[in-house]
């Protein structure tokens, strides 16, 4: 699993799910384009809002990494609006998240997440925490 970040200033959850699908661009981090080259198909991936600070819903890779205008870009397609956003502030408050790029990176704007990562998670969105 994958995290993504965006400016909803740019382009919000709510634009990319009005969109259905989008290619993923305007990556310029060595090591965020490498995340980026490492994503495969129906990947699932986080987006979390950066200015909001909370991530806000769920897509899919829907294409592999390919060369767009001389950029590394990946095509996302939305799923799922979660019902409650976990803030980067909750994120900080479990331990167990401590190793999560989000936090120990966080001028990355894309990143891995670990299993036990998206497992608690999900249990946070499940639970509207």
């Amino acid at each position: 699993m994958w995290l993504v970040k965006t400016d909803p200033d740019e382009y919000s959850w709510s634009d990319f799910y009005q969109d259905g699908s989008t290619v993923w661009d305007g990556v310029k981090n060595y090591q965020a384009i490498g995340y980026l080259k490492e994503m495969k198909l129906m990947d699932e991936v986080l987006i979390y809002h950066s200015f909001d600070k909370y991530i806000a819903g769920l897509a899919v890779v829907e294409k592999e990494f390919y060369i767009l205008d001389g950029q590394v870009v990946v095509d996302l397609r939305a799923v799922r609006e979660f019902p409650s956003k976990v803030s980067l502030h909750q994120i900080k408050q479990l331990p167990s998240l401590s190793t999560l790029f989000l936090v120990r990176q966080s001028r990355l704007s894309v990143g891995p997440v670990n299993h036990e990562q998206r497992e608690i998670l999900f249990r946070m969105i499940e639970q509207g925490q």
